[in-house]
């Protein structure tokens, strides 16, 4: 089992190695799979947009969905990943602090219209999203055949 937490990523070929995320809100995680290769990567990101934090961009790309989708797609495509062959699922972006009346700025949602724009960019097969909502999610992924499973749990905080 690889843990992918909060701002890290994994590309992974292993049929014998299942990709999880601890709990992800209004943080997404974004996976990608090649059934021909059988081969998955996992993103699971804070925050849309690079910008307002270059330098910490520039040290953990994972952190920022700009800058982790590029280097997720890098990964796939250095192992012979190719867009029109994967198949992409985006899970999270959900508005925790609404849920508790207190401000988040909507980073759920900025989240989820970020990732979502990028598959369709892209060019990628949606195979599946569920985003949004105020429950916090798991997920598991097998790179041997591309089965994602979405767990909700109660709602929690989730921080770097």
């Amino acid at each position: 089992m690889r843990v992918v937490r909060l701002g890290s990523m994994v590309v992974s070929k292993d049929p014998t190695v299942m990709l999880h995320t601890p709990t992800v809100s209004s943080a997404v995680a974004v996976v990608l799979f090649d059934p021909e290769l059988k081969l998955a990567g996992l993103l699971h990101f804070l925050m849309p947009d690079s910008t307002i934090d270059p330098q910490r961009a520039a040290a953990r790309p994972e952190l920022f969905g700009d800058t982790g989708w590029d280097l997720l797609l890098y990964r796939m495509s250095a192992q012979g990943g190719r867009s029109d062959r994967l198949k992409g699922y985006a899970i999270g972006g959900a508005d925790l602090c609404l849920h508790r009346g207190q401000p988040d700025f909507a980073l759920g949602q900025r989240n989820a219209t970020f990732v979502m724009e990028q598959i369709e960019k892209a060019g990628i097969l949606i195979a599946g999203a569920r985003l949004g909502g105020v429950r916090a999610r798991r997920i598991a992924v097998e790179p041997e055949t591309g089965s994602v499973r979405i767990t909700e749990t109660p709602a929690v905080r989730e921080g770097p």
